[in-house]
């Protein structure tokens, strides 16, 4: 699947790249072809016009039972080249279940998928890269637990994602050191490691995510509302010194961000939900 290295885009304090060093880049390393009807709206959603609508699964009850297919669709801003900022829409994509007491839903992580324009709106395929099967079955292997309030609607907040990090005396605020970084994905390189297609090599990184799932609506077979987020990630080493950068990455004003859940029968599987995300959610409630 087919994501953003978002590591690795010019590290111009360092090199002083500049236009001039970005243009020879680009010309060392071309990057692919942008999908046709790629938009680069700064609020679009991660939706396509066309394919096959389908209706939720009818056996759900809030969140009280059944399989959901969510989607965490968040809105921020990143600064590979300096300003002005570049637009990155970040798609995470799971499928979840509540557990035994109801207390809490089980997020089984799918894939993540992201999408990046410049302040032209123009798509930009520098740093695309992609998430190694390793990594997507060492994250689905250690579910997000989100809280639950027990009455069928989600409102969570705090809920923390570590990416390639373990044994944090407080998961949400403790810094990362060279006893909590771990190899999550097993591949001999430490945190965890994603694949850049252009210019080609890989980025080892760690990474919390904090999310904050605001009270939003409850209809039969979905539940939408407001996501808050912070993500911060750091860059441990990489195949080249190009690669090797951290850029921050900040919420997007004027965008919301958002979670959507929705009900889907038990043999919906994570390879349905990354094929089928972009028309799975059409229609969701707002």
């Amino acid at each position: 699947m087919h994501a953003l290295a978002l590591l690795v885009l010019l590290p111009t304090a360092a090199c002083d790249w500049g236009e001039d060093g970005l243009a020879r880049l680009e010309q060392l390393h071309p990057p692919p072809a942008v999908p046709a009807g790629t938009n680069g709206a700064a609020c679009q959603m991660p939706d396509a016009d066309g394919g096959t609508v389908t209706a939720p699964d009818e056996g759900c009850l809030g969140l009280l039972s059944g399989q959901w297919a969510v989607r965490l669709v968040q809105f921020a801003n990143i600064s590979p080249l300096g300003p002005p900022p570049w637009n990155l829409t970040i798609t995470d994509l799971f499928l979840a279940q509540l557990s035994s007491d109801k207390s809490s839903l089980q997020l089984t992580f799918c894939g993540e998928e992201n999408a990046l324009t410049d302040d032209t709106g123009a798509p930009q395929t520098l740093g695309q890269n992609t998430i190694p099967p390793a990594l997507v079955s060492a994250l689905a292997a250690a579910p997000l637990v989100v809280p639950l309030p027990g009455d069928g609607t989600l409102q969570a907040s705090g809920v923390v994602w570590l990416w390639g990090l373990q044994g944090l005396a407080n998961p949400a605020t403790t810094e990362a050191d060279a006893g909590t970084v771990w190899d999550q994905d097993m591949d001999g390189n430490p945190g965890v490691t994603v694949d850049v297609i252009s210019p080609q090599g890989a980025i080892y990184l760690v990474k919390r995510a904090i999310f904050d799932f605001e009270q939003g609506s409850v209809t039969p077979g979905w539940l939408t509302g407001p996501l808050e987020f912070t993500v911060d990630q750091n860059a441990l080493g990489a195949t080249s010194a190009l690669l090797d950068a951290t850029v921050p990455i900040t919420p997007r004003s004027g965008c919301a961000s958002v979670y959507q859940l929705k009900c889907v029968d038990a043999a919906f599987t994570c390879d349905s939900l990354v094929q089928g995300y972009e028309t799975l959610f059409v229609n969701a409630p707002n």
